[in-house]
């Protein structure tokens, strides 16, 4: 009897470079389908990236719910109930970085030595067009933003929101070049997230 007993598992892996091997992935949903491609049974997987399913119909295969820019490797498996693991790596899973300041700041990510921004840039999403690697956000009432991130290393740029002559204006933070987020590199579904702060405006 193979190592999933009477059962049908596997694990699902982090499979962007510079992961660690057989580096688990949680909370990723496996879909086990008919021969007729139709999902009949779906499983989360665990901390250690096990999923398992107690049975399986006849032709029956295994497929990652992969999401947005993410792709599974391989894009599918013949289900085999018992007789070995049915593994998965899934690249594109997001690193987290939380933001904390002020309520209404702008908060800008760039990777690591990319051009600074001296104000908020305008991201043109038109066809035909490459935005630039950025990602974005603003700080809420809870004071942070969570921003998802491919895994790689980060600068922040903040633009406060100041109150002049009854005026807001907007103050970028640091006032020249970037500030790291700390961490380094960061790997995808990093828990618990780079934690970063503000700079103060001036």
């Amino acid at each position: 009897m193979g190592p999933c007993g009477t059962n049908l598992c596997g694990r699902v892996f982090k499979g962007d470079l510079g992961a660690a091997a057989q580096d688990p992935l949680e909370d990723i949903i496996v879909e086990l389908r008919d021969s007729n491609g139709v999902v009949v049974q779906t499983a989360m997987t665990a901390a250690d990236g096990l999923y398992s399913f107690a049975s399986s119909p006849a032709n029956a295969y295994l497929t990652v719910s992969a999401g947005r820019n993410q792709v599974a490797s391989p894009g599918r498996r013949t289900a085999a109930p018992g007789n070995q693991y049915h593994d998965f790596t899934l690249s594109g899973v997001p690193a987290r970085i939380t933001v904390t300041g002020p309520p209404g700041t702008f908060v800008l990510i760039t990777p690591a030595g990319a051009p600074f921004y001296a104000t908020p840039p305008t991201i043109d999403f038109r066809a035909g067009t490459t935005p630039p690697p950025v990602y974005s956000g603003a700080i809420g009432l809870s004071g942070q933003a969570d921003i998802r991130v491919p895994r790689g290393a980060y600068g922040l740029t903040c633009w406060e929101p100041v109150e002049t002559s009854g005026q807001t204006q907007y103050v970028r933070a640091p006032s020249s070049g970037v500030m790291a987020v700390p961490g380094g590199v960061l790997e995808p579904q990093n828990d618990p997230p780079a934690v970063v702060a503000c700079p103060q405006p001036g």
